[in-house]
């Protein structure tokens, strides 16, 4: 029996395409649009590591955190 999961599919996405056969298949405002939401996605990540390092420094601040008080 197939596996029809989409994990189980290969998707290929415009950035897996040479620069020529993206422009021979028309492919190239879309091959934009992937690097667009990519970057988006690595924004996202950068924030969210961000966000987790302040909430750590804060923790770890002897007159904010925890560690001041002995608690862990």
């Amino acid at each position: 029996m197939a596996d029809n999961s989409p994990r189980a599919h290969v998707h290929l996405m415009p950035s897996s395409l040479q620069i020529t056969d993206m422009h021979r298949l028309g492919l190239v405002t879309m091959a934009s649009q992937e690097l667009e939401l990519r970057q988006g996605q690595a924004n996202d990540a950068l924030e969210g590591l961000r966000l987790a390092l302040g909430h750590k420094s804060l923790l770890f601040e002897p007159r904010w955190g925890t560690a001041s008080r002995g608690v862990m």
